[in-house]
């Protein structure tokens, strides 16, 4: 688990190696400022992704008659805290371990390389 943070921390190295500090600034507000995301991609995170996820657990409920997927989600309804505790290591082990390098940096070289291009 700990290579796939491999991204994140090759990022953040780069971003004090080779950044300004506007530059090391910018990153660390755009990754804690969650007030520069747009209401469509909130609606989507936290509407449209979990509603997809129902649905196609309940078609394969229904399809499939999958029991133990069902018992699942009575296990999730009588220990709560293991699925918060499943979402966080989801969300650490996800996004996290990688965003910061991909997104973070590689994204910004790449769009500024792309940009400086002159076109043919």
């Amino acid at each position: 688990m700990l290579g796939g943070f491999g991204p994140s921390i090759a990022g953040i190295i780069l971003l004090y190696c080779y950044l300004n500090k506007e530059s090391r600034h910018d990153f660390w507000s755009r990754v804690i400022n969650f007030r520069s995301i747009s209401m469509f991609w909130c609606f989507l995170i936290f509407f449209l992704v979990p509603l997809i996820f129902g649905i196609s657990f309940l078609l394969d409920l229904i399809l499939n008659d999958h029991t133990a997927a069902f018992s699942m989600l009575t296990t999730f309804g009588k220990i709560p805290t293991l699925l918060i505790s499943m979402l966080l290591i989801g969300i650490i082990a996800g996004p996290l371990s990688e965003e910061l390098g991909w997104r973070g940096i590689a994204l910004d070289q790449l769009r500024e390389k792309t940009l400086s291009l002159d076109p043919p």
